[in-house]
């Protein structure tokens, strides 16, 4: 599965003319961690019910809290990255951010 960070985001709005011309830069930004952080609260249809894997659990040395600690920076690492569904959901975002430029509406 193709992850994208906030780094390649930006990138992504300034190669494709998104940011100078539809929005600005910051529409960009907020957009990707409004995404990012929907992405992570919310339930991933792939996930299991477990959020981590039973090999942590089972016949592993592990103590209680390497496991919480595990969880924690899973947590920390999805909050910096979206996959494909969250990339279009931020096109989506964006173009209803851009939709005065892009519908051509003039503001009285």
């Amino acid at each position: 599965m193709n992850m994208m960070n906030y780094k390649e985001f930006v990138k992504f709005g300034y190669q494709s003319k998104i940011v100078p011309v539809l929005a600005a830069s910051e529409d960009v930004v907020q957009t990707f961690r409004h995404i990012a952080r929907q992405q992570q609260t919310a339930p991933h249809p792939y996930d299991s019910p477990n959020p981590l894997p039973n090999l942590y659990l089972k016949g592993s040395k592990m103590s209680t809290e390497d496991v919480s600690l595990l969880a924690t920076q899973k947590e920390k690492m999805a909050a910096q990255y979206f996959d494909y569904e969250g990339f279009k959901a931020a096109l989506v975002r964006l173009t209803i951010v851009a939709g005065d430029v892009l519908g051509g509406q003039d503001e009285a």
